[in-house]
């Protein structure tokens, strides 16, 4: 499709590239044209806001960015119609889904690496009544379980690190002397790994 609008080709574009880009991960419960019409949709339904990130006035820069912001909401949005679709196929709910944040993880890395028989957190069950974080799917001991099962993708130094960050309680500093390297190595490295376990525990919620 080409117009005489620049920015309604690349509109156009960048629906047909997600789709398929998402589509990968969904292969027999999506189709590519279906989710990129889900879009041009939205995207019909948003004048004002595409009028603000593909304006043709605006400078190269700024709508190098709304370039950007439209791809960015597009994998958002692709991402959650196939995740329908998905749940619809296999007859559950999308809510049934669990998630874990970075923050999230936090919290329960020091379970992980408890040496106590522990059954349930003695604060909360870190269990919300659907689309929480993590939602339903899983009560507390799931949880930390899954968080052990995504610590083993990591390297042995960022286990190290994040073991004594999160179960010894040392600072970073401290962990820094000992790998001598600096403190900002120390929390890139760490903050690192617990983003690569976010990513490989399904990401943030994208119902939130």
């Amino acid at each position: 499709m080409v117009t005489d609008d620049p920015w309604v080709d690349d509109l156009v574009t960048i629906a047909q590239t997600v789709s398929y880009t998402i589509w990968r991960n969904y292969k027999g419960f999506a189709e590519v044209d279906d989710i990129k019409q889900e879009l041009l949709e939205w995207s019909l339904r948003r004048p004002d806001k595409l009028k603000e990130w593909l304006s043709p006035d605006l400078p190269k820069q700024e709508y190098r960015l709304g370039i950007k912001r439209l791809s960015k909401t597009f994998n958002r949005l692709a991402d959650k119609y196939c995740r329908k679709e998905k749940a619809k196929k296999l007859g559950y709910s999308v809510y049934d889904e669990a998630f874990y944040s970075s923050g999230m993880i936090e919290e329960l890395l020091p379970y992980v690496f408890s040496t106590e028989v522990i059954t349930k957190d003695p604060n909360s069950e870190y269990v919300s009544g659907g689309g929480g974080d993590p939602a339903t799917a899983g009560s507390f001991i799931v949880s930390v379980y899954d968080v052990k099962n995504a610590l083993e993708i990591l390297s042995k130094e960022q286990q190290a690190m994040i073991e004594m960050k999160y179960a010894d309680g040392l600072t970073l500093a401290q962990i820094a002397e000992m790998y001598n390297i600096s403190e900002s190595t120390v929390s890139r490295k760490i903050n690192t790994g617990i983003r690569s376990m976010n990513k490989e525990l399904g990401g943030d919620n994208p119902w939130g």
